[in-house]
């Protein structure tokens, strides 16, 4: 049989020969007479193996653009400060900077400088969705972003965390193509996204899990049911993957008063212990 210019054998299943075949275009259609076919895999698709192969800049043609087939990027605004606004959502804000730096401000004026400008604008416009961890029927939708600069990415995870109540995650993670970070949030104080569950890396191993509980409620200072829950599933696949809490506003005295009466879980009467050291804010589990 042939397929295009192709001469194959179905019984044996090989190339048997080739066919020249001038390509002639149709004044009236411009279009050559043989349909085009993929030949050949995306040579690049290892550089985002979190993509399918088949899309068109990343699906964001607004913000993303390929001017020689090859990876596409980010469309260069000279405009390059994006603020993080009260609901945890970040938005393009002002012309502060240049092509090398993006900032990130908070409602205080607070900023962060980025070295790595493809970050804050996967975290503008990138969103993802999951059912949350107590209802299928209530979808989360939230924003993130993947990159390769691995210090960076963990840098702004902390300079988020610390300043909004929602959960954030951060995941380092390795695939075949490199080690890649993982920063999002669904905007909510009860539920941090995964690349596992949420998409992101395509096939991984994780390294790092960091989820963030703000540190001002008994709550913040421990992991959660659904926390160990999910930990015990990933390790199945990830054996050395490394969990922790990010509490950036835990101290001494938030957690004494936040423990103050309170019952240990799993016992009758014992009460939590009080502490005399100012706590670290990771805390492994």
């Amino acid at each position: 049989m042939r397929i295009g210019s192709v001469l194959f054998n179905p019984f044996t299943k090989q190339i048997t020969g080739f066919v020249e075949i001038e390509k002639v275009y149709s004044e009236a259609t411009l279009k050559p007479e043989i349909v085009s076919r993929w030949l050949s895999p995306d040579p690049l698709t290892e550089e985002r193996e979190w993509l399918t192969p088949y899309n068109f800049v990343q699906n964001d043609p607004i913000n993303r653009i390929d001017p020689d087939g090859a990876l596409d990027e980010m469309i260069q605004q000279p405009d390059d400060r994006y603020k993080l606004l009260s609901d945890g959502t970040v938005e393009y804000f002002d012309n502060k900077g240049g092509e090398s730096i993006d900032y990130l401000m908070d409602e205080s004026g607070n900023e962060i400088q980025l070295t790595d400008t493809s970050i804050l604008p996967q975290l503008e416009s990138q969103t993802m969705q999951e059912s949350a961890h107590y209802s299928d029927d209530v979808i989360l939708t939230g924003n993130y972003a993947i990159s390769k600069n691995n210090k960076q990415t963990k840098k702004l995870f902390d300079w988020v965390a610390s300043r909004d109540s929602n959960e954030w995650a951060y995941i380092k993670g390795k695939t075949d193509g490199g080690v890649y970070s993982f920063i999002g949030s669904y905007h909510v104080s009860d539920q941090a996204p995964s690349p596992r569950r949420a998409g992101g890396f395509g096939d991984f191993e994780t390294l790092i899990n960091i989820h963030s509980h703000y540190g001002t409620s008994l709550d913040d200072f421990q992991p959660s049911g659904s926390d160990m829950a999910g930990a015990r599933r990933e390790r199945m696949r990830s054996p050395n993957a490394q969990f922790f809490i990010f509490s950036p506003l835990i101290t001494k005295n938030r957690y004494n008063n936040a423990i103050d009466g309170k019952i240990l879980p799993g016992t009758l009467n014992t009460p939590y212990k009080k502490i005399d050291y100012e706590p670290k804010k990771y805390i492994p589990y």
